[in-house]
């Protein structure tokens, strides 16, 4: 009898937490139908929730809600009791996040070498940054649910519907109030209580984090005919050298883009005995266009995604232009394409979910596969995704089925975190020999590039045995670095602007048009490549791109980049110096790359006057992003930290 009037009572706090989970489910597949236009409402919602990676934090909360409402009534509730519950909760929850932390962010350093206490603790507390903020809110939720259950029921279970209903009223209001949080604004840039706290894995925020809302379906076309209040300087400091522009005959081709995703320049040419990292990347250098001193203006992918598509820097805050602006207003490369007759197609082999990207592509392109749009396949969920082979099949039926010119960008999942590849794959890289193979991480991210390198092999195989082969023009570049150790603190790949995070591979291939290979060194980053693709096809970019065409003349640039994750840093690179400035610490670091090509001799203090030249551009460019997002947003853009930069 006291067992039955237990799961009785439980469930009058449980069901209130099932109908929030049900609720959420129900708006991001609403959303999800609102952006697809060929989904089936009810079709989604199954496929969602039999989609293990669309339910996984709401299967860790569930026995951790269960835990903390059931285990005290158990017994004779008293105070140790309470106590001990409440450190098995906590230590429930911490650890699946611990978990899922080393699995995702795994310290890609050899930690047996780390022999200062110090550095052990800066991890340490790194680690502790990521996962503190999804632990505290999460507890606090849960914490709330747990003193209404011992409010009620210290004493006595409930016997009377009349109590029931009070507090089954009261339990949902609470959950659902986890749905409702009211999104602040900051002049332009929605930001709320949530996205402070990366609170993304908790289920009953799930929805504010996503923000899953209908945009405003007003998109602003903008003029740029005056001029913007703030101008920046691009030209270099130290150079006066003209670049000649690149030969090349332009028509209406077919253009695919293909993003190596994650990998760095310096991973090209790197082997172990005969065995190359990427032998099918070398291959294409023998028929490209390369461009060795690329950069991304960005460590981070939805950044770089953003800026090729867009022809626009990314914000200069924390927050990502793709996620924030679904319907941004300048015009991107797919869109203009379209109004010349193209057709585009946008192929993933990730969870475009994250960070927003599928409504930000959606209305861009004719068409976006992500992992979950691949059908009837075999292939085994990988990384973020789903293995990267699944496309090659889509892509070649494509390739026969269509009958008009087409924009096609190919973005594999691999070798992003945590590096893993198919069971079915052999692993050509052994830990073995001196220095970065001795680090087991960095071996796994080899092989994980070697496999990636496969999959580019097979798909350019595809297109070269298509019809459109030789009216095909194939971009290849790197979205951004990897990082591994080779400084303090830099892992991954978003947290520092050092040449491992940016320096990064662009070519253009065609193997019946370039018959040779053929080397350039002038400067350019992403933002320039929206402008070349725009002119290897014969059209004029948007007076609102800001980057120019690689090949056309032009003078010695600046290249300038930005990351904000744990800290706010903008850097330019201008011929042989390379400069960032740490707005939320105020340090400055200048490096000459010839002498010292690993930036470790800061020589800020030794060339004052240089330093405070490239500072003056910094803040001159970061100056022109907000009036830049000022005039495409008809909004301000505030950075809370950085109020003295922001222009009037």
């Amino acid at each position: 009898m006291q067992t039955r009037l237990l799961m009785k009572n439980f469930a009058i706090l449980l069901l209130p937490f099932a109908v929030t989970v049900l609720v959420q489910k129900c708006f991001l597949v609403f959303y999800y139908c609102q952006n697809n236009a060929e989904a089936s409402f009810f079709v989604s919602f199954f496929e969602f929730l039999t989609n293990f990676n669309f339910i996984k934090e709401d299967l860790v909360a569930a026995p951790i809600f269960v835990m903390l409402m059931v285990v005290p009534s158990m017994f004779n509730v008293k105070i140790r009791i309470t106590v001990s519950s409440l450190i098995l909760f906590v230590l429930a929850l911490f650890i699946p996040s611990a978990f899922r932390f080393f699995q995702i962010y795994e310290i890609p350093f050899d930690m047996s070498k780390i022999k200062k206490v110090q550095g052990k603790s800066e991890i340490l507390i790194s680690m502790w940054e990521e996962l503190v903020a999804v632990v505290f809110i999460f507890v606090a939720i849960l914490a709330v649910l747990y003193l209404m259950w011992q409010i009620f029921f210290f004493k006595k279970y409930v016997t009377d519907y009349k109590q029931a209903s009070v507090i089954f009223s009261a339990s949902l209001i609470l959950s659902l109030s986890g749905l409702f949080i009211k999104p602040g604004t900051d002049d332009g840039i929605e930001i709320n209580f949530v996205d402070q706290f990366e609170a993304g894995y908790s289920p009953l925020y799930r929805l504010t984090y996503y923000r899953l809302r209908k945009p405003k379906k007003k998109v602003r076309d903008f003029e740029f005919e005056e001029d913007f209040k703030v101008k920046y300087n691009d030209l270099s400091l130290i150079s006066k050298k003209v670049f000649s522009p690149v030969h090349f005959t332009r028509r209406r081709y077919n253009i695919v883009v293909y993003v190596l995703e994650g990998i760095g320049k310096s991973i090209i040419n790197l082997r172990q005995g005969d065995r190359y990292a990427m032998p099918n990347m070398l291959r294409l250098y023998k028929n490209a266009i390369s461009f060795e001193n690329h950069y991304s203006n960005s460590p981070l992918s939805v950044n770089a995604l953003f800026t090729v598509l867009t022809g626009s820097y990314e914000l200069p805050t924390d927050r990502w232009a793709a996620a924030d602006y679904p319907h941004f207003g300048v015009k991107s490369l797919p869109e203009l394409l379209q109004k010349h007759g193209y057709d585009t197609q946008f192929f993933y082999t990730g969870n475009l979910l994250y960070a927003k990207r599928l409504f930000f592509l959606q209305p861009r392109f004719n068409k976006v596969f992500e992992s979950k749009t691949y059908k009837n396949h075999s292939y085994k969920p990988l990384n973020w995704g789903v293995d990267d082979r699944v496309y090659i099949k889509e892509i070649e039926k494509y390739l026969e089925q269509v009958k008009k010119q087409f924009f096609m960008m190919v973005v594999p999942v691999t070798p992003h975190h945590p590096y893993n590849i198919p069971d079915d794959v052999r692993k050509v890289f052994k830990p073995q020999g001196g220095g970065a193979y001795k680090k087991k991480q960095f071996v796994k991210y080899l092989n994980a590039v070697h496999y990636s390198d496969k999959v580019l092999g097979d798909v350019i195989k595809t297109i070269e045995k298509s019809k459109h082969a030789r009216r095909t023009i194939i971009l290849v570049y790197g979205d951004h670095g990897e990082a591994f150790g080779q400084h303090r603190r830099n892992y991954n790949h978003p947290f520092y602007l050092y040449e491992e995070n940016l320096a990064v591979p662009f070519i253009i291939y065609n193997k019946h048009l370039i018959k040779k290979p053929r080397t350039y060194d002038q400067p350019s980053t992403h933002i320039d490549t929206g402008p070349t693709i725009l002119d290897i096809v014969g059209f004029r970019k948007p007076v609102e791109y800001v980057g120019r065409s690689l090949l056309k003349s032009s003078p010695s640039r600046v290249q300038f980049f930005h990351t904000f994750w744990r800290d706010d840093l903008s850097g330019l690179k201008d011929g042989k110096y390379k400069y960032v400035y740490n707005f939320s610490r105020n340090h400055h670091e200048l490096y000459d790359l010839g002498l010292d090509s690993k930036e470790k001799k800061n020589l800020a203090k030794n060339k004052p006057e240089k330093t405070k030249q490239y500072f003056e551009m910094i803040k001159n460019q970061r100056a022109f992003k907000y009036s830049f997002y000022r005039k495409v947003t008809g909004k301000g853009v505030i950075d809370d930290k950085n109020e003295s930069i922001a222009p009037e």
